[in-house]
């Protein structure tokens, strides 16, 4: 690990009760995820604290906090499909996501035209905008980085890792082989217009019927894990323990499922697995 990683590492929060509070608290800000707000109150609020500050601990022992935050993530995924507001959340962001991409490809639409515009004047001579951000894509991807735009972590991390890799191929090329600003915005356009919307099995199950059992929750979640414990990012041999599964569900379901109910799931998991 680099002296770079260590610094990034040493910003990262020291908790995952802290990095989850952090995340509420820009889910507040922006007023977004309310199902996601209940789950991460829950986390970080006392009970749920001490129910799972063993879990916790022993992630932030094994991994970088923010490694362990994925993992929590997979977990709290399920709660909000399979939770008592999964079937009309999965409805709603249906909904949602179409509005969005036709709001995005008509932004785009009228940025792609604005930039073209500019450009025309500008080659056209007399008057001209001195910043070429409009212009150069390496230049706005530079200037984005290094001003962070809410990630205070970005500017570093690009000054750090990004840099000099960017500035060598932009020596080595100039601009002919980058596609312009206004070409990367038409591309986006684009996409949206055609992004097609994918629904994930755990998502399509929950949209087909409104009420899930525990034990379905349970099975989803082991099938998830089994899954993201044979692909690469997983850390390596974790393997997430019944206690933890049901102390997680009965803080973010309020719900009251024993570590032998969770444990009784594994095994018919796992002898599913065998069969097959």
């Amino acid at each position: 690990m680099t002296e770079a990683d260590l610094e990034d590492q040493r910003r990262l929060p020291k908790s995952l009760f802290k990095w989850f509070e952090n995340e509420l608290h820009s889910l507040e800000r922006d007023n977004v995820d309310r199902n996601r707000q209940v789950i991460l109150r829950r986390i970080i609020e006392p009970q749920g604290s001490a129910d799972l500050q063993k879990f916790f601990d022993r992630l932030v022992r094994l991994m970088p906090v923010n490694t362990a935050a994925r993992v929590v993530d997979l977990l709290i995924g399920k709660v909000l499909v399979f939770g008592p507001n999964g079937y009309s959340d999965v409805r709603k962001e249906q909904i949602e996501i179409t509005e969005t991409l036709e709001d995005i490809a008509e932004s785009a639409g009228k940025l792609t035209r604005a930039i073209d515009r500019l450009e025309r004047i500008h080659n056209a001579g007399g008057l001209v905008v001195a910043d070429t951000d409009f212009y150069s894509i390496l230049a706005a991807i530079e200037g984005a980085a290094l001003t962070g735009w809410g990630d205070r972590y970005l500017p570093s991390l690009y000054r750090d890792h990004v840099k000099e890799k960017i500035d060598d191929l932009a020596y080595q090329y100039d601009g002919k082989y980058w596609p312009s600003v206004a070409q990367v915005v038409k591309h986006i356009e684009q996409n949206a217009l055609s992004a097609p919307i994918e629904i994930d099995p755990d998502a399509s199950a929950a949209m087909a019927t409104r009420q899930r059992s525990l034990a379905d929750i349970v099975r989803a979640i082991l099938a998830d894990l089994d899954l993201h414990q044979s692909g690469p990012g997983w850390p390596t041999g974790l393997r997430l323990r019944d206690p933890e599964i049901a102390a997680f569900l009965r803080v973010t379901m309020d719900t009251d499922i024993t570590d032998g109910a969770v444990r009784k799931r594994r095994k018919e998991f796992e002898t599913m697995k065998a069969d097959n």
